[in-house]
């Protein structure tokens, strides 16, 4: 059995943040499009890119959600999450977009986002960085 201090797992986390957005960035020189659109419906600025994935990777396990909207601001989609047999909550999600392809529309594959999950409690859970940056 493997036990590893609270300050660990962070650390392994961030790690593997920074390696996720490192290697997305890396791994396309031009973003690749949805079939018929030439631009984004909505997109941030490269240095408001960077700042949102910096604030993103500063949050922690187990920080409310009230720090979350101080550091990030207010969320371009925050939902209770709960299970179909019974309607009470178990978490929350809350999505900080930084690429929309397409208005009204959730495309996986090319949006981009920071995705705040939360717990029954609204204290961070996970956080999930899908976003490329500029080098």
């Amino acid at each position: 059995m493997r036990i590893e201090s609270r300050d660990a797992r962070v650390r392994a986390t961030k790690l593997a943040a920074v390696v996720l957005v490192t290697t997305l960035a890396s791994a396309a020189a031009e973003p690749s499009r949805p079939d018929g659109h030439a631009h984004p419906f909505f997109e941030l600025d490269g240095p408001a890119r960077r700042a949102l994935v910096e604030q993103a990777l500063s949050l922690e396990r187990g920080d409310s959600r009230q720090s979350v909207i101080e550091k990030l601001g207010k969320p371009t989609y925050d939902a209770a999450l709960a299970p179909k047999e019974d309607q009470r909550p178990v978490g929350r999600t809350l999505k900080y977009y930084a690429v929309v392809w397409e208005a009204g529309v959730v495309n996986e594959l090319h949006d981009q986002l920071v995705a705040v999950f939360l717990d029954e409690h609204d204290r961070v859970r996970s956080v999930e960085i899908h976003v490329l940056l500029d080098e």
